[in-house]
């Protein structure tokens, strides 16, 4: 089969997809599609259920998104448009990461939102399109603005080179017909490749009532309601080759369009190919790297550290020495094996920080306050052997969730 899925929504596009990742992935490898991406609205969060699914259905999959773009992503004015990004490689990955973290943490109102700025500066390793009728080129053809649309994909052209497509969408609309011939056209006069979506939000086609429920939870509206906010047509659901071809252009044009068509089907492919494999580390949780004095260990730091403690605590109370000792070294056998001691060390930098700051700590609560060393260290405020509290959580192996191994 010559053709990918490259703009597909699960149900992490929040009351807008309607599927898993897992669904979606077989549904791919059902019909024959060598690869998948899915591109949900401003977030990531389908990544480690679309690598696993993939990695389980024996395809490949590509990291994507679609992002929301201002013109300014610190402005609260303005309008925002779609854009979808594609993660080619490795670097593109830790681009999308970046972008995000971004977007969330400085540039969210409403959603979360980039810039051409911020696009620019991470643009490496990735693969980008003009996305639906809310992109900025197809709005700005909408409002026939030509020379604005050509502007725009001109600027995504010549920073990501052969990497930028304009993008027409298989979705049996009459006005998504009418778009196509236009961004056609455009692609064309700019030298620009076509590439060919069916923006999927559900599955299947019988699927329509229940995504369109959905819509209205998300909108607050009813389904009887006139005004509200809908899809036109029946047709996002998850197509083939054939489908695609025949959605792509009004019967009435389509014959001056048959090479724009093939080519923009075969486009999906070529992305494909062009996208590596991208491996996810999963199993362990990855740490920030604590910095431990020179002739250090994290392992011999912590140790001292915690003996340290254990000896201000005898001098402050009457403590049995011997049994806190004992119980000190059991934990840090444990603590040690598993690879733990960056982790305690981290925590008690930030509980010392927020405490050094006004900012309120709890005692403790669940595991952790059985945890000698958590209290020695000041992040609990519980002594777990005075009360009696079991630090069996750590030395069960059936009822531990914690990885194999940390990675600082």
């Amino acid at each position: 089969m010559s053709y990918v899925n490259l703009h597909n929504h699960s149900y992490y596009s929040f009351l807008d997809g309607f599927d898993s990742p897992k669904d979606i992935v077989k549904k791919a490898k059902e019909m024959g599609q060598k690869a998948v991406a899915i591109s949900d609205h401003g977030n990531i969060h389908n990544f480690v259920e679309l690598y696993k699914a993939a990695k389980e259905e024996g395809i490949k999959h590509i990291f994507g998104i679609e992002v929301y773009v201002a013109n300014d992503m610190h402005d609260k004015e303005g309008k925002r448009h779609h854009l979808i990004i594609l993660a080619k490689n490795e670097t593109g990955l830790k681009n999308i990461f970046k972008m995000v973290s971004k977007s969330n943490t400085e540039g969210f109102y409403y959603k979360p939102r980039i810039d051409f700025e911020l696009l620019e500066k991470h643009s490496e390793g990735l693969i980008v399109s003009s996305a639906c009728l809310a992109g900025e080129i197809p709005r700005a053809l909408e409002n026939n603005n030509n020379e604005r649309a050509e502007e725009i994909a001109l600027k995504y052209k010549k920073l990501f080179g052969d990497d930028f497509y304009i993008e027409i969408m298989a979705n049996d609309v009459s006005e998504q017909y009418v778009m196509n011939s236009k961004l056609a056209n455009l692609a064309r006069k700019l030298d620009i490749e076509l590439v060919a979506t069916s923006d999927m939000h559900y599955l299947e086609k019988d699927s329509i009532e229940a995504h369109d429920v959905m819509l209205c939870i998300q909108t607050g509206a009813k389904v009887e309601d006139n005004d509200r906010f809908r899809f036109h047509g029946d047709s996002y659901y998850f197509k083939g080759e054939d489908e695609i071809k025949s959605q792509l252009f009004a019967k009435s044009v389509e014959s001056d369009f048959i090479d724009a068509r093939d080519s923009a089907v075969e486009n999906t492919v070529k992305i494909a190919d062009k996208c590596d494999t991208v491996e996810l580390d999963l199993g362990n949780l990855l740490l920030p790297k604590f910095e431990v004095p020179e002739g250090y260990t994290l392992e011999s730091y912590l140790e001292e550290r915690a003996f340290k403690k254990l000896f201000e605590l005898a001098v402050e109370k009457d403590i049995d020495m011997d049994k806190y000792a004992r119980r000190l070294d059991t934990e840090l056998e444990v603590i040690n094996m598993k690879g733990y001691p960056a982790y305690f060390l981290i925590v008690e930098d930030y509980v010392q920080w927020a405490k050094d700051n006004n900012i309120i700590v709890g005692p403790g609560r669940g595991s952790a306050a059985g945890s000698l060393l958590s209290y020695l260290l000041g992040i609990t405020a519980l002594d777990p052997v005075k009360y009696g509290l079991l630090f069996e959580r750590f030395l069960n192996p059936e009822r531990t969730a914690m990885p194999d191994k940390l990675v600082a």
